[in-house]
């Protein structure tokens, strides 16, 4: 597994901690799970290389770039599109994590594991966070990249090293939401 695809493992297993952590009581569960049912079915499923396109990523990484791999982990609403770089020895990459209600089984949603509460969440775990003003409903910078909440929303974007990359993670924030705010009109 490439070193970059790890971390991003790291988060998918963490987010499928605080889903296990987070189950409520199951006769509590089984009433708000069709609530939630009700309300998923209504959201809309965004797709992450929908969000920002291999040229697009190219652009803001200055580099050339694979094709987007894409997996999910559905059991935390999430789904992940990853672009490599084209040069085997660079360890330049753009990767696109979307956790999002409207992909969130609706018994880990009854549970009161949503998109917002895994992003308040990790928030409150990076003390030393830096706060991204203008992007999105909430964003900062920490591990692995610009964290965003955008309504029933949650992005993290990772560009490798935070400080070598701050300016990209930025960029790609503001063209995601933009991009988020256009699918879901």
């Amino acid at each position: 597994m490439a070193p970059q695809t790890r971390g991003w493992t790291l988060i998918g297993v963490v987010f499928v901690i605080f889903t296990i952590i987070g189950c409520g009581s199951e006769k509590e569960a089984t009433t708000t799970a069709q609530k939630e049912s009700d309300q998923k079915s209504s959201a809309k499923l965004i797709e992450p290389c929908e969000l920002i396109t291999k040229t697009e990523a190219e652009a803001i990484m200055g580099v050339a770039l694979k094709a987007g791999q894409r997996s999910e982990n559905e059991v935390v609403g999430q789904k992940m599109c990853l672009y490599e770089a084209a040069d085997e020895n660079s360890f330049l990459f753009l990767n696109v994590s979307l956790t999002q209600n409207a992909f969130i089984p609706p018994e880990i949603l009854a549970s009161g594991q949503t998109a917002q509460s895994i992003f308040s969440t990790i928030k409150e775990a990076f003390p030393d966070r830096e706060t991204v003003d203008g992007t999105g409903d909430d964003a900062f910078v920490a591990t692995p990249g610009i964290h965003i909440l955008k309504g029933d929303y949650y992005l993290v974007i990772g560009a490798g090293n935070i400080d070598q990359h701050r300016d990209e993670l930025k960029i790609a924030g503001d063209k995601v939401i933009s991009k988020l705010e256009t699918l879901l009109k």
